[in-house]
């Protein structure tokens, strides 16, 4: 089990979230290098934009959850936490 400290938790979260914003742009873009079974279809031809826009609002979506729930300030993350003394 990796031990971190609430500091490196939130920053590993934070380069996460980020992730899901570039994720969803390639999305849009088309760009299928981050997912290969995309990638696959897309060379069979059976890419169809509606399923395309909604991974994209899966992403958004998710992105949305980690605002202000897991990545919010971090006497909020801790709040009522036993192990979290700040």
């Amino acid at each position: 089990m990796i031990e971190m400290t609430v500091i490196q938790a939130q920053t590993t979260l934070l380069r996460f979230q980020t992730k899901l914003g570039l994720f969803k742009f390639a999305l849009q873009r088309k760009d299928f290098k981050h997912f290969s079974n995309l990638l696959q279809l897309e060379k069979d031809g059976s890419i169809v934009d509606r399923d395309l826009e909604i991974y994209a609002k899966h992403l958004r979506n998710l992105n949305e959850d980690f605002e202000g729930t897991l990545c919010g300030p971090i006497e909020n993350t801790c709040a009522g936490l036993d192990c979290c003394e700040i």
